[in-house]
């Protein structure tokens, strides 16, 4: 952004202004305080536009008649107008103008200027979402003179990269008018009921909607509790929303919050809702792409650069980037002479097994897995069966909601409708397989918050081996949402393809340790003792 010039002194004289200011310590001070002052600011949260105006006029005016024509400057002006109005908004709907500061040391002469334009810019409404692909705003030097300006270390970010920041602004307009319209509709009354029926579990599928419900609800909450600051309160939240939050009305949750307001009775609503939720319904196509649609998809994909992204393979172990448990290796022989391996007078090996035991996965990892020598899993001879599938190329772009460039994490999942046996996986039923290691679903690696997605352990079996090869698991409700407009084309070349085989994805297929009651029944060793314990829960 284009500070204005510090103030010319009387004494200055015509020469000072022909040789500018770029030599001038105390002016380029005023002007790095302003740099870290902003920076500062932007790094706290999304910023915002207003409808703040005739901010150049309000530095000007603050100057005395003699001093203004020393400050008029076409730079300064651009970046006044430009980025003058911007402001990050708090919690509790107060916005922070990101470049006027309320008081500072280095503010100097400016002080009257600053808090003139700080005091504008407080009065003004948010009306958009800020964004922007360019890291230097401001022309910092013209000749021999400085400016008001900035370098940010990375553009502001964007939330999809198919759209320019300037559509995407927009876009984040209708998503506002959008919530403002479905908060108008529902009230808080219908909202927390909502929130309380998916939260209990008692509807199918239920945490794909339950943080979206929670946000709308609280947003709602926050707004009725300061009337003042609501529209305010409203534009942080477009500005922070996970992909799919801001259009209720659309999708399921709107159905599920309308039967609410209608007074239907639980049987109704949880039928209706476990139609639509169903895993081959809930985001799935139900026609053929059509050919507009393709080409959509290949002016996308392309521009994108996500051609690569689309060849899937079978995951191995090795492929796991975060681990709750894995065997540990098994040490040296301990050095001696030929009987050292006898035992003394007295000694005898223990070898005691323990009836089975119903626990949490919460008290078996904190009480029990940290002992755990061997760790074996019972086979159901059939099950839901988990197989991890990653990216054939190690440069393949970031498809998923867990994926980022920042974090990379390729891994997906897929399971059966209906379960598969045991025999699929190259896995005898009824009977206990080693443990490769412990995990938590990819969506929750390195991070990630996908809480739209059952949380849980997967326990990866030893030998198990996917041998059923049909479709490339790509799945809409999982994939950024980017590629949301063109789900049709994308679900329908999944299913025109295979999961690449390198043949060497045994271990990568595993049983899910879930929120419900999955019954993992495990079989551990420690300290010679075998236990048995069947996991009926997560806390």
């Amino acid at each position: 952004m284009a500070v204005a010039k510090r103030k010319v002194q009387k004494v200055a004289a015509s020469s000072a202004l022909m040789a500018g200011n770029i030599d001038d310590d105390s002016y380029r001070s005023i002007l790095n305080g302003f740099r870290e002052h902003a920076l500062a600011v932007i790094a706290g949260g999304p910023v915002f536009t207003t409808d703040a105006s005739n901010l150049f006029d309000a530095y000007l005016g603050a100057f005395t008649a003699r001093e203004r024509q020393h400050h008029t400057c076409s730079a300064c002006r651009r970046f006044i107008e430009n980025y003058g109005g911007l402001v990050t908004i708090a919690v509790d709907g107060s916005v922070e103008p990101v470049f006027w500061p309320s008081s500072a040391e280095w503010i100097g002469d400016y002080a009257e200027p600053v808090a003139a334009l700080r005091a504008r810019v407080k009065k003004a409404k948010v009306n958009g979402v800020f964004l922007s692909k360019d890291t230097a705003w401001g022309q910092a030097v013209t000749g021999t003179w400085c400016h008001f300006a900035v370098t940010l270390p990375k553009p502001l970010t964007r939330r999809s990269r198919a759209l320019t920041p300037g559509q995407e602004m927009a876009e984040r307009r209708e998503d506002y008018a959008t919530v403002s319209r479905a908060l108008s509709e529902w009230s808080i009354e219908i909202l927390n009921a909502g929130v309380q029926l998916l939260d209990s579990d008692a509807l199918y599928r239920s945490e794909k909607l339950l943080g979206a419900a929670s946000w709308l609800r609280d947003l709602a909450v926050a707004r009725k509790a300061d009337k003042r600051n609501a529209s305010a309160i409203l534009w942080l939240a477009i500005g922070t929303a996970p992909a799919g939050f801001c259009h209720p009305r659309s999708g399921m949750l709107g159905t599920l919050l309308d039967d609410l307001a209608s007074g239907a009775d639980f049987a109704v609503v949880s039928r209706r809702f476990s139609e639509k939720m169903h895993p081959l319904r809930y985001q799935r196509p139900v026609a053929p792409p059509a050919s507009g649609a393709i080409a959509q998809a290949e002016k996308l994909v392309e521009t994108l650069g996500l051609r690569r992204s689309f060849d899937r393979r079978f995951a191995r172990p090795d492929d796991v980037r975060e681990w709750l448990w894995q065997p540990k290796q098994a040490d040296e022989k301990p050095t001696g002479g030929m009987f050292s391996h006898l035992k003394a007078k007295g000694e005898r090996a223990v070898d005691v097994s323990v009836p089975e035991t119903g626990v949490s996965w919460a008290v078996f990892a904190r009480d029990v897995l940290p002992r755990v020598s061997d760790l074996n899993v019972y086979v159901p001879a059939s099950a839901s069966f988990v197989t991890l599938v990653t990216a054939e190329h190690e440069d393949a772009a970031p498809i998923f909601q867990w994926d980022s460039e920042t974090a990379r994490n390729p891994v997906s999942w897929y399971v059966w409708h209906g379960g598969s046996t045991a025999a699929q996986y190259g896995l005898k039923g009824g009977s206990y397989a080693p443990v490769v290691g412990l995990c938590a679903p990819p969506h929750q690696w390195l991070g990630a918050r996908s809480d739209h997605f059952p949380g849980g352990v997967l326990v990866l079996i030893e030998g198990a081996k996917e041998t059923r090869n049909s479709g490339a698991a790509l799945f809409p409700e999982t994939l950024k949402s980017d590629l949301h407009a063109v789900r049709s084309v994308v679900e329908a070349h999944s299913r025109s393809q295979q999961i690449i085989d390198h043949g060497d994805h045994a271990g990568g297929t595993a049983l899910f340790i879930s929120a419900k009651d999955s019954g993992v029944r495990l079989r551990v060793k420690i300290d010679g003792v075998t236990a048995h314990y069947r996991i009926d829960r997560l806390e």
